[in-house]
This record gives structure tokens, C-alpha cells and sequence, in this order.
């Protein structure tokens, strides 16, 4: 049956799968349908079930397809061995939605620390987004009306995160934030010229 002709009275299935995006494995729940896509991207600390109520709500609301996932370390994904590197981060989800067969056509929703992604996933394959909805995102603004990441950084005892896979992609990614904040400031500077 081709997607499209799915009826919304008809329950559509959540499928999980992991796929490799190189150097480790991404787990992304879908429920398949017409695009554009919906993808959630979580905040920080937060896997992909964090969106499963909205996920079960759309899916009989809408044709389009609904993506969730694990970022690296988070739920059921891998972590790598590798240093956090944003552009990392958004080629992985880039890669996934290729396997997927919906990189080309999405509508991008994050919550929090998703607001760093979005940006630069947007900034580097903007082709693809149809738009993107930033919930409670904390955006550079935010941080620099709390003193700046340098500020912010203080504020957090990494030793206090959990041996796990998830402690670990935490600390990966507050090791790697005062980069991405700055990357992402940096964006914001250029488009605010324009």
C-alpha cells in the first residue's frame, strides 16, 4: 500500500531502527508516511521518548511521516569514541534521514539545546528544511543574558553525571558547548548584518 493511501482513521506502526552513520549507530523511531517529514530533536539530558505522546497524537492526526531519535550516547544509539563536534551531530541525523528516504523534505522541531542543532543543521543543508519550531529554545541570547557560556560552564559538576552511556554523551556534549555556542553565535552575528 503506498503511503499516501494511508487513512488517518487507520493506526500507522512505529518502526525503531538503528542505522550507521559512520562511526557508530543512531537509533530513530518512524512512522512512515507522505512529506513533508516530522522530525523532534531532543534537549539535553532528554532521549527521543521524551516526544512519544506528541508522536502517538500526530500520527493519527497527519499523513506525514514523524521521526524521532536517539542523538549519540542517548536512549538506545551509540556513543562514539570521538570528541562532541556539532557538524558530527547534524551529518549523523543527515545520514539517518537519507536511510530514512526523507532528508530532502522536513519540518525540524526541538525543544531546548535542540535550538544548537537546528541552527546548524539549517545553516548547512537549508535545501532541506521546510521550517523549523524551536520550543523553550536557550538560545545565545538567553546565555548571554546569564553572563555568557564561560558563566554558564561554572554552573555544572560534571562529576556529578552517571557512568553511563547517557552521562557520557552529556559530558561529551558540555565539553563541546562553549564551541557550538560560539559557532552558533557567530550565525546569528552574520544573519543579523544581512
Amino acid at each position: 500500500m503506498p503511503i499516501s493511501a494511508y487513512s488517518l482513521d487507520e493506526k500507522r506502526k512505529l518502526q525503531q531502527v538503528f542505522i550507521d552513520v559512520g562511526e557508530y549507530n543512531l537509533s530513530f523511531n518512524f512512522i512512515a508516511g507522505t512529506k513533508p517529514a516530522i522530525v523532534f530533536e531532543s534537549g539535553s539530558g532528554v532521549d527521543s521518548s521524551h516526544w512519544n505522546i506528541i508522536v502517538e497524537t500526530l500520527s493519527g492526526k497527519i499523513e506525514n511521516a514523524v521521526i524521532t531519535y536517539d542523538r549519540a550516547g542517548y536512549g538506545l544509539s551509540e556513543l562514539p569514541k570521538s570528541s562532541y563536534d556539532i557538524y558530527g551531530e547534524v551529518d549523523g541525523l543527515k545520514k539517518g534521514l537519507e536511510q530514512l528516504g526523507y532528508a530532502d523534505s522536513f519540518v525540524y522541531v526541538g525543544h531546548a539545546y535542540a535550538y544548537y542543532l537546528m541552527q546548524m543543521y539549517g545553516a548547512k543543508y537549508s535545501n532541506s528544511l521546510n521550517s523549523l519550531v524551536f520550543i523553550d529554545p536557550i538560545t545565545v541570547d538567553f546565555i548571554d543574558s546569564m553572563g555568557g557560556i564561560e558563566e554558564e560552564l561554572k554552573n555544572i559538576d560534571l562529576s556529578q553525571l552517571p557512568n553511563n552511556n547517557l552521562g557520557k554523551a552529556l559530558t561529551r556534549e558540555t565539553e563541546g558547548l562553549a564551541e557550538t555556542y560560539a559557532l552558533v553565535k557567530n550565525l546569528r552575528n552574520k544573519y543579523r548584518k544581512n
